[in-house]
């Protein structure tokens, strides 16, 4: 196989784990940690090749980790226009419950109510395919930032932001487990 096919499989493997990771399921902690496992496998099997005289495969190993690095980055570049997105829907979100709240003197029972006078839609709190949704309950509004760990939660009543962990999202979100 020529170095150049084989860095182009290396970077489409890397694609590939972006793609399905980050974007489909929201998982950019799990993509950036792997992609940092691999690049530091491949950058000490560049430096053990490089020792043994091997520089064209030591050369081949660096740049493989290097498309890791940079897969790591564009993760990571990923994660922080998700919750620029996410915090700037949930604001949107936000300021409509309080017309809401104006006009009737309650916030609303769910987000539905609020379409189509207050908002044209409910939007995803960002882009991936799972883990995507706000959810609303009891004047608490929430969405996902790292699936099954953390999720932001917006006390209308308080008027403040929270996190919480997986054990604590049922009551965030206002019901019970089980």
């Amino acid at each position: 196989m020529s170095i150049e096919k084989d860095h182009l499989e290396t970077a489409l493997i890397a694609a590939m784990i972006l793609l399905i990771g980050a974007g489909v399921c929201g998982q950019s902690t799990v993509v950036m940690m792997t992609g940092l496992a691999v690049a530091a496998a491949l950058s000490l099997l560049a430096g053990y090749r490089f020792i043994r005289g091997e520089k064209g495969k030591a050369g081949s190993s660096a740049t493989k980790a290097l498309i890791f690095a940079g897969m790591v980055l564009a993760t990571l570049c990923l994660d922080v226009i998700n919750k620029k997105v996410a915090m700037s829907r949930a604001e949107t979100i936000i300021a409509a419950c309080r017309s809401y709240k104006d006009k009737t003197g309650a916030y609303p029972q769910t987000l539905q109510v609020l379409v189509p006078e207050y908002l044209k839609a409910i939007p995803r709190a960002r882009y991936t395919v799972l883990w995507s949704a706000f959810h609303y309950r009891e004047a608490r509004l929430a969405w996902m930032l790292v699936p099954m760990t953390v999720m932001p939660s917006y006390d209308l009543n308080a008027g403040k932001w929270s996190f919480a962990a997986q054990e604590a999202m049922p009551a965030v979100l206002g019901h019970s487990k089980g």
